[in-house]
């Protein structure tokens, strides 16, 4: 009974480890197709973008919408790269301070519009959209 209960356990080690190197090499082929499609992605939503803000029917606002999108996800992509460079904060406030001096003006009007919510059906669907398109990707 010994002899039994010791293969079987064998088996069922044997059984667990190839299931985990299963596991494993599934995880390593969806990283790496992610790491392989992802940036192909991005390249295809600012494409989407530039023919939006090149149409005649895209309101200011909505070209306002997408250059400030554009320039939070270049901000962010900048503070991601220098994050292991940077070891104090208060350079990066600094910063950012310095970025919101520069475009002040596009700024606030952006910010006056979305609180007042003059296109809050357009920013709604616009994420439905974008989830959408994350969705079929």
């Amino acid at each position: 009974l010994n002899l039994v209960l010791g293969v079987l356990s064998g088996e069922f080690s044997n059984e667990r480890e190839r299931v985990e190197r299963k596991e494993h090499f599934r995880k390593m082929r969806v990283r790496k197709l992610f790491t392989e499609d992802f940036p192909n992605y991005f390249d295809w939503i600012g494409r989407a973008e530039e023919v939006i803000l090149a149409e005649e029917r895209t309101t200011d606002e909505e070209k306002a919408h997408i250059m400030e999108a554009r320039r939070r996800a270049a901000a962010k992509r900048k503070k991601l790269k220098h994050l292991g460079k940077s070891k104090s904060t208060d350079t990066d406030e600094d910063d950012n301070e310095a970025e919101e001096e520069e475009d002040g003006f596009a700024r606030s009007s952006y910010n006056r519009m979305k609180k007042q919510g003059a296109c809050k059906g357009f920013w709604k669907r616009e994420k439905r959209f974008r989830f959408w398109i994350r969705r079929t990707v």
